[in-house]
């Protein structure tokens, strides 16, 4: 019997793999099959990165009203913009991205 060895992925692919897969420009079905990994292992990234999006974001916006009036309006703009596009692709489960 063989011993299969574990595949590790770089932050760098793992990116590339989500980043394809969350801004629609491909399916998951199609991610899967040019970066060969499993369905399940894309949505986990996937979650991963939409979690680490949202503590981003609190953390970003606990210090909103220090931030100047220019600087609030674009961080409000690139909030919306990301929303837009996770939203529209499963979502995200950000609650202070949620309100704007």
């Amino acid at each position: 019997m063989s011993e299969t060895k574990r595949k590790y992925f770089t932050c760098d692919f793992k990116a590339k793999v989500v980043l394809d897969a969350i801004l629609g420009l491909k399916t998951v079905n199609v991610v899967v099959n040019i970066f060969g990994v499993h369905p399940i292992q894309v949505t986990l990234w996937e979650k991963e990165l939409t979690d680490q999006v949202s503590r981003v974001v609190i953390t970003a916006f606990s210090q909103f009203n220090s931030y100047s009036v220019t600087v609030r309006a674009e961080l409000v703009e690139v909030c919306r913009s990301c929303f837009d596009k996770l939203s529209t692709n499963g979502g995200c489960n950000c609650p202070k991205l949620k309100t704007l």
